[in-house]
């Protein structure tokens, strides 16, 4: 992972699963970014608001199917 950002911040955009959350997650990140002020992360992680489709790409086909009827 460390080669894939080395010298840019990674920004993730998720949505609000429970393994998004999970305690492994929350370990890697601090791993990578130990240390290091919020301006210096390495990562930066960016949660899609709940229950808006419109946010979320994965969910595009209710903002559809809305949009239809």
């Amino acid at each position: 992972m460390n080669n894939l950002i080395s010298g840019s911040p990674l920004l993730i955009f998720w949505d609000g699963a429970t393994y998004h959350r999970s305690q492994d997650v929350r370990a890697f990140l601090d791993s990578m970014n130990q240390g290091l002020s919020t301006e210096e992360w390495k990562i930066h992680c960016v949660r899609f608001a709940p229950n808006c489709p419109e946010q979320n790409p994965r969910l595009g086909y209710l903002v559809a199917s809305q949009n239809l009827g």
